[in-house]
């Protein structure tokens, strides 16, 4: 059993935390375990997370007001860990309770314990879970400074990809139309992720999205070339802008449920998210989270991902 191994046990309900707390602790340092990162498929699910359990040596029950009035298997695993915990002396740590909003855990043994909140802070939040598994609070200190400045930088991003018309109109590339000005766009954002991702380091998740979307970048200036010699139609422009918009969308709607951005346009057109079985009048973000999924599945159908 690794020191730093923390199991994360939520409901399906709060998936977007639960993502987001196992990317925040990697970052950390951490080895977090959870599920639909670490179950291979084809595998028996139910044994590899009690093997799961037992070789963690921390266990995070994720809380939520919708979450604690759930039945299931998530109940069984917090009944494992309470087991669990009583092999362990009562000086040391080993179950903590994470609260992502206002909720009584329905497990009484569970209010005996101090809980950690998330909100209104989440800052604050992760930085008493460091505090619990590692009692080096300088070095908590630095990785909770990394990731808000990785915060940052994805605000200031996404403020300089909101002025790019390439992203967001409508008409652009509908008729085939690619003026010099919408190419040098595309130039100048993928210029905007490279220096980004020359202030990341090497291995983060951010960085494995943003060189997803300036691989996106670099495609779609590829395809450009074969339009500028007339070997392709209007026709196939128009589906390049929507390869290049599908990309982007996918990885901003990551970012917007990893760092909790709100996010206002609609990248894809209508006619599009229509053809991929989406409804583009039931949310005016990027992506609505519950169908990023889906989304990237039907991408792939469409080899366009």
């Amino acid at each position: 059993m690794s020191e730093n191994t923390v199991f994360i046990s939520y409901g399906r309900e709060d998936i977007t935390a639960a993502r987001k707390l196992c990317a925040d602790l990697k970052q950390s340092g951490l080895q977090p375990w959870l599920d639909e990162e670490q179950i291979l498929p084809g595998q028996k699910w139910q044994p590899a997370i009690k093997r799961a359990i037992e070789n963690s040596r921390y266990f995070i029950a994720l809380l939520s007001s919708k979450s604690v009035t759930r039945r299931g298997f998530v109940h069984k695993e917090l009944r494992e860990a309470l087991e669990f915990l009583d092999t362990f002396p009562e000086s040391e740590i080993y179950l903590i309770p994470v609260r992502v909003d206002e909720c009584q855990p329905a497990f009484e043994r569970l209010r005996d314990l101090h809980m950690v909140d998330l909100f209104p802070s989440w800052e604050k939040g992760l930085a008493k879970i460091l505090n619990s598994v590692n009692k080096d609070y300088g070095k908590q200190y630095d990785e909770i400074k990394i990731n808000s400045e990785e915060k940052a930088l994805v605000e200031r991003l996404i403020t300089f990809l909101e002025d790019r018309r390439i992203l967001f109109s409508q008409f652009w590339g509908r008729f085939g139309l690619a003026s010099v000005g919408s190419i040098k766009s595309i130039q100048e954002i993928r210029r905007r992720l490279t220096d980004d991702l020359e202030k990341l380091p090497r291995g983060a998740d951010l960085a494995g999205i943003l060189s997803r979307m300036r691989e996106a970048c670099r495609d779609f200036l590829d395809k450009y070339e074969l339009l500028s010699s007339g070997t392709i139609t209007s026709e196939e422009t128009h589906q390049f802008v929507q390869e290049f918009r599908a990309v982007f969308s996918v990885e901003l709607s990551k970012i917007s449920e990893t760092y909790n951005i709100p996010m206002n346009k609609l990248i894809l057109s209508p006619a599009f998210l229509e053809r991929i079985g989406l409804d583009p009048e039931a949310s005016n973000k990027y992506l609505f989270s519950e169908s990023l999924d889906n989304l990237s599945k039907r991408l792939e159908d469409e080899d366009l991902s």
